[in-house]
């Protein structure tokens, strides 16, 4: 290589090295006179993972929902796959599982109103689907969703009424 080429080299890696560099002072400077400014540490994937997108995590607890249960005033949806759910779910509760929302959604979910309080639930501490399902819902549009951790686990733990389709 000639030095005249080398030359070049360097100066269009000097360009691109300021470019980059004015880039990144205008985006922090930017920043500082946001009203809603954005944090530059953060740990995004868990704050965001459940979150809707107004922002609100959709977590309720068992005494919450057996109070729904009782007076009959939510729709409890099992997002757990439905041969889970045919071996025994909540009772009264409707099956919509989260790995198939996207397909089945239209199909179950025709004669709930977003008005309509709804509470999913799965099975285990590690489970997510239920609150998958219930970020899903809100962000489709349903007002009042809400997951129940553990679901299934602690509903029977409890010894609540359960229904089966055998």
């Amino acid at each position: 290589m000639t030095i005249a080429k080398n030359n070049l080299i360097l100066k269009t890696l000097k360009q691109v090295l300021l470019i980059v560099l004015i880039t990144l002072v205008a985006g922090f400077v930017s920043n500082l006179f946001r009203t809603d400014k954005i944090p530059f540490f953060e740990n995004w994937s868990e704050k965001t993972k459940h979150a809707t997108l107004s922002g609100e995590n959709p977590e309720i607890s068992l005494e919450e929902a057996l109070k729904l249960f009782r007076k009959n005033a939510a729709v409890f949806i099992d997002a757990r796959p439905f041969e889970e759910y045919n071996k025994g779910h909540i009772k009264g509760a409707i099956s919509l599982p989260y790995e198939e929302a996207d397909q089945k959604f239209a199909e179950v979910m025709s004669g709930v109103s977003e008005d309509n309080l709804i509470v999913t639930y799965c099975d285990g501490e590690t489970c997510e689907l239920s609150m998958d399902l219930a970020v899903f819902l809100r962000n489709a549009g349903y007002k009042k969703v809400w997951a129940l951790a553990n679901g299934w686990s602690v509903w029977q733990e409890n010894n609540l009424p359960v229904g089966t389709d055998k």
